[in-house]
This record gives structure tokens, sequence and C-alpha cells, in this order.
């Protein structure tokens, strides 16, 4: 055990000055050392140091996951945008939901549809889910100013997705499932729309928690946050830094 809190102290000390893939790497290093509060702490602190470093760039690092005939059409015309054709007609709701929250966020946002990108980490193209099974697609990293892009995350992102509400504690969650306790329903999507208007607005403000990415690492019941998604409105090819062509699994 002195030697696991060795290395946390160690690890500690390093945060401040490497990069989001080292810190990856060194908690995977670490990871069967440490017991589960140590482990838990140093996740937190990595991505605490990761959001502090990203508020102070004019420019981020990002990445968005494209099928090929995307790519193709991006560069051919230069700039690449979202058209809200491949939502599900069920969260289409949350999409303008969002697209809400980059008008009040996004100081030159027009109210096109969003373009979703990776922030942290890095897409890992040996998992699935990014595209269909054996299409090809193509990992674009991109370089983008911060006032075009707003960050949230992507775990608590399912609550506005599948509307419920985001407490950053247990006591909360309580009080909250304590007003649902005389009320029926099949599905969120039915609860939500049964929701007296008071308690809709309750929930709707919660979603509001998904942009508070230092609070949200920091509370023990959502913490620590495991993926940071963004929206932005477009994307130009001169912003391209690297690609990536593969074929999902």
């Amino acid at each position: 055990m002195a030697l696991c809190l060795t290395k946390v102290r160690i690890l500690h000390k390093v945060l401040y000055t490497i990069g989001s893939v080292a810190l990856q790497r060194l908690i995977c290093a670490v990871h069967f050392n440490l017991n589960t509060v140590a482990l838990r702490k140093l996740q937190m602190k990595a991505i605490e140091t990761i959001i502090e470093v990203m508020k102070k760039q004019s420019v981020v690092r990002l990445w968005t996951i494209q099928p090929w005939e995307v790519w193709e059409e991006f560069q051919s015309k230069g700039i690449l945008r979202g058209d809200g054709r491949r939502v599900d007609p069920e969260f289409r709701f949350a999409y303008k939901w969002m697209m809400g929250q980059m008008k009040k966020r996004l100081p030159d946002y027009t109210g096109r549809y969003p373009i979703w990108v990776w922030c942290y980490p890095k897409p890992d193209l040996r998992r699935n889910g990014y595209l269909p099974a054996k299409r090809s697609g193509v990992r674009i990293e991109c370089l983008i100013p911060q006032a075009r892009v707003l960050l949230s995350d992507f775990d608590t992102w399912h609550c506005v997705l599948n509307p419920d509400y985001i407490g950053l504690s247990q006591g909360e969650e309580e009080v909250w499932q304590e007003r649902l306790l005389q009320m029926e329903w099949r599905n969120c999507f039915e609860r939500y729309q049964k929701l007296p208007p008071n308690l809709k607005e309750w929930m709707e403000e919660s979603w509001e928690r998904i942009f508070g990415l230092e609070e949200l690492n920091a509370s023990k019941w959502t913490g620590p946050i495991r993926y940071i998604q963004g929206v932005l409105e477009e994307i130009y090819i001169g912003e391209v830094a690297r690609i990536k062509i593969f074929t999902a699994g």
C-alpha cells in the first residue's frame, strides 16, 4: 500500500506537465496496484488537469468520426456542417435543446444542427459503435477555436436524451425520486410528458449541469468524468490536422 500511495503522490506532481494521452497510460499502468478510492482520486485529478489546460487554450484539439462519403463531400466543399437528417426522431427534442444551449453559449452560432465531436479521450478505433459494422469511416482530427465549441459531459448527456434529472449527490437524487412516487409511466419519455410544469422545469434546469465539467468531475456521485464531448456548427477543411481511415468492426 505504501508503494501505491507513493505512486499517487508522484503522479500528482507530474500531472500538470504531461498531456492527456500520457495521463491515460499512467492511469492504466497503476490500475492494478491502487485500491478503488486511490484510483478514483487519481482519475479525478487527471480530468481536473485536462479541464484546466483546455480552459487556457484558445484552440482545442477535437475528433469527429464520419462515414467515408461524408469525408469525400467535406473535401469537395471545404466545409462540414450538420443537417439533422440522421437524428433519431425520438431524440430530436434533445438535439433541439442542445441547439438552444449553443445559441445561449456560443456567440457566433447561427442555428444549424450541430456536428458532434470528441474532446477527451481520443476515439479508439479498435472499439465498436462509431459506425455500422464493415462501414468505411474517417477519424478527423481538427484544431478549432475554443469560442466555437460547446463542451459537455458525455455520460450525463444521456439524461437529456432519455429525459431524467441530473443530481450531484445521492441526496439530490432521493429528493427527486420522492417527487415522482405518485406518478405512473411506461418509459422516460412518457414520464417527461406527464411531469407537472414545476418538475419539468426543475429537470430541464438540471440538464445544464452537463456543461459544468469541473463540478461533475469533483462530485462523488457523478465523477470522475470519463468522456468529454463537444458540439459545433461547422468545421473548415483548413482546420483538419490529420485523418485516420478505418473500417468499423
